[in-house]
Parts: structure tokens; sequence; C-alpha cells
């Protein structure tokens, strides 16, 4: 028997005994609905509401109005077990049947794992290739970007291996064509909290600004222009900087090199012993101490009373070198307060005259010009020819004639001949030479 109608009306085809109004038992090819041309045909359920069929070029599964379409998959109750759901606007949610973009993807369970919720894997067989996630928007031509992994066999856009490459496909000569990293809800830019540059700043990234000038530009605010020479800007309304952490018996560097030394100079700071070094042409040559001394040529200090150390003890010769113009001044301060106090001693070169000039308790009190000479207690106080200086104890000296001093008149010691009568006198006894012999 191939064909039954039961008396409650349900009709078996391939059963004696149909269960459903109809119902329809076989294996292979069971049923065919329509012929074999490419002709309109589908089937209804309940009227309109849902159809599947053919039209006439594709293959057709449709929600009428109003009506979505699910998939439902392990679950022997109708209307469970959702899978995948398409709703009225054509958005597709897989593991939701509210999608709330054109595809959502949901997964819930009990307890949380680490669940891969998307997995594009992309084979061939030569192992040779690039799988592209492409994300396009506009009608502007090329506007688009790429998410690319490369095969290990290589190739992709840019002739690359095992590499993941982020493109963005758009072309500008202005600043767009960015790549932004976006946190918080707030589509103002200041939630940008980086950007790799396109267009005109193509390749510059920048952090907590969107417009880069330099290769890596973090911050922005003080209104300066950057200086695209260097690689690196900080950029601040406030204070700018960078800081360099190290451990505690290591040290932080800034590194200068070139093709034929990698590290010829360096700014050291060392944590160890807390100084701070220059390293030109790959040797020390400066140190600050922590105790704020500077080691200039060496690193051995001398007396710790002093501040500036320079040279060490195997150099033949060593100083400290002042220049001026020539009509300028060279100084050695020494103050103990402010204002004045500050240069109450000096010691002063003045090549304008090629003189040095001694001062102590804010006045000049010593002078020595260019020919030799010294002047005591004032710019031109030089005494005349033939005074000799009386000490005035804890004074200044004083210029007097030879004449009127105790003791005087005293024999000037001086080269060439004498004339006239030389005589000796102590006490009562005296001594006369004559010019006559």
């Amino acid at each position: 028997e191939r064909f039954k109608i039961t008396s409650a009306g349900n009709v078996g085809i391939g059963t004696t005994s149909p269960g459903h109004l109809l119902e329809i038992r076989g294996t292979g090819d069971a049923l065919s609905v329509g012929n074999d041309t490419n002709t309109l045909t589908y089937m209804r359920f309940a009227n309109e509401r849902t159809m599947i069929g053919y039209s006439g070029a594709n293959a057709v599964v449709q929600g009428g109005l109003s009506k979505g379409i699910r998939f439902n998959v392990n679950n022997n109750t109708f209307n469970s077990g959702n899978a995948m759901a398409i709703d009225t606007s054509g958005n597709v949610g897989i593991g939701t049947t509210s999608p709330d973009s054109p595809l959502e993807v949901q997964f819930d369970e009990a307890t949380g794992t680490a669940k891969q919720m998307l997995h594009l894997d992309y084979n061939p067989t030569n192992n040779y290739g690039s799988a592209v996630i492409k994300i396009s928007g506009g009608n502007t031509s090329g506007a688009s970007t790429e998410i690319e992994q490369v095969t290990g066999g290589g190739a992709g856009s840019f002739g690359t291996y095992i590499d993941t490459n982020v493109i963005n496909r758009g072309l500008s000569s202005g600043a767009f064509g960015n790549i932004n990293f976006v946190t918080g809800s707030s589509t103002s830019t200041s939630s940008i909290v980086m950007t790799i540059g396109g267009g005109s700043q193509k390749g510059n990234v920048g952090i907590g600004t969107t417009n880069p000038g330099a290769k890596l530009q973090v911050g922005t605010g003080s209104g300066a222009a950057v200086d695209t020479a260097y690689q690196i800007v900080a950029d601040g309304s406030a204070i700018s900087g960078i800081q360099i952490l190290s451990g505690t018996n290591h040290s932080g560097r800034l590194v200068f090199g070139d093709s034929d030394n990698n590290d010829i100079g360096i700014i050291k700071y060392d944590h160890s012993d807390n100084s701070l070094q220059t390293i030109v042409n790959a040797s020390e040559k400066t140190r600050v101490t922590s105790a704020g001394i500077l080691m200039v040529g060496g690193t051995t200090g001398g007396y710790a009373g002093t501040k500036i150390h320079v040279g060490n003890f195997t150099d033949t010769q060593n100083g400290i070198n002042i220049l001026s113009s020539t009509t300028g001044y060279g100084y050695l301060l020494f103050g103990d307060g402010t204002g004045a106090d500050t240069y109450r001693g000096q010691i002063t070169y003045y090549h304008g005259d090629d003189s040095m000039i001694f001062n102590t308790n804010g006045s000049e009190k010593l002078r020595i010009v260019s020919g030799g000479g010294i002047s005591f207690a004032g710019a031109t106080n030089f005494g005349s020819a033939g005074q000799v200086l009386k000490s005035n104890g804890s004074a200044s000296p004083a210029w007097v004639d030879a004449s009127t001093l105790i003791g005087g008149p005293y024999l000037p010691l001086a080269g060439g001949t004498m004339t006239g009568n030389l005589t000796i006198t102590k006490s009562s006894a005296t001594m006369k030479v004559s010019e006559a012999g």
C-alpha cells in the first residue's frame, strides 16, 4: 500500500498510519514540488506568513510581512534551540534573536571562559597567500580598512610572512585616513587615545593627539610648532617630559650613535650611586655625584668641601679657562647673600687694558696693570717713583717716601753706579765711605 487516507482525514504516503494531515515517509528523494524548469514554485505555511520555494533563479526561504526567520537546532520542541535569527530588518543574529547590527554573534553560558567567538580560517594547500577582512564605507573609491593575516608561505599585500597587517586603503593629501584607537562611549575626539596618521601625516603616531607632527608625538597643548626634524616630541600645556625608570642597581640612559659606533654618546643616570654621567666619544667626560659635586675630566674627587673638581691625578696639566671678548671681563665671584652680596669678593680680568683686579668686602683692594704696576685701594693708587709701601696693620698699605720712615733713609737697591758719600752709623760708631775713597 503506497497511499492512505485515514478516517481522521490524515494522508499518508509511504505509511499506513499518518499522524499528521500529510505525512510522507521514505528514503532518498522523497518529495519534489514543481517541475524541472526555471519556473517560480513555492509552498506557503500559515498562508503568506512563511514561504519556501524557488524564484526561478534562486532557492528562497522567506518570512512574510513583519516576519523574521529563525534557524533552530538540537531541540525536539518546535521554535526552541535558536542558533541563528534574521529579523525583519535583515539583521542576522547568531546566538541571539534580536541582533542590533547587520551581524551580531552572542554566546551565553553559566560559567565564563575564554570563548572563541569567531574564527576565519584560510588554508591554501600550498600554504601561500593571506586571509583578509575588509570593511568599507561610503562611495569614496578605495576608502576601506583591511585586516590581513599572511600565511607561513608568505605573499600577502606586502610580501611578508606570518604577519598581521592592519591596512587603511583610504588615500588623502590632507590629515585624513588615520587609524584611531578609541576608549569610552563619547563620540568626541577626546576619546581618541592614539592615532596612526594617514594622508599628509602618514606614518606618524600620536598619543593624546590626532594630528601628530613627528614620528611619535605624545600630547598636545603647548601651542608651539612641532619641528619635524625630530622623531619624538613631548607636547603639553603644563609640564612635559620623558621619564626613564630603572632598577635600584641599574642605570637609565639616553644613547646617541652612528654607523661607526651605536653608543658613542650617552647621558647616564646610575642608580647604584645616584650619579649623572655624560659619555662623549665613548668615554666619560663629566659626572655629577649624589653630593652635587661636578667632576670634569675625572671620576675621582678632590676636597669634599668644593663642588667643582677638574681633572685627575694622572693629568700633566689642568685648569679652568674663562674666555671673553677683547674688551670684556672674566670673573671669579665669591658671595654670601643676595643682591650685591653675591659678589662681595671678586677676581676680575679686564681684557680692555689687560689688568687683573682683586675685590674684597665689595670694593677693589688690589690691581695689577699690564705693565706690572700695582695699585692698592683704588684703581689709580700706584704711588710715585721712589716711594715704598708702609703697612697699616689690617688696613690697606700706603705709599710713602722712604725718608719719612723711622730709621731712614734707606739704601735703594738698584743696578748701575752710585755717586756721593755713603755713611753707615750705629750708636757712637760711624763708618763713612767718601767719593774720594
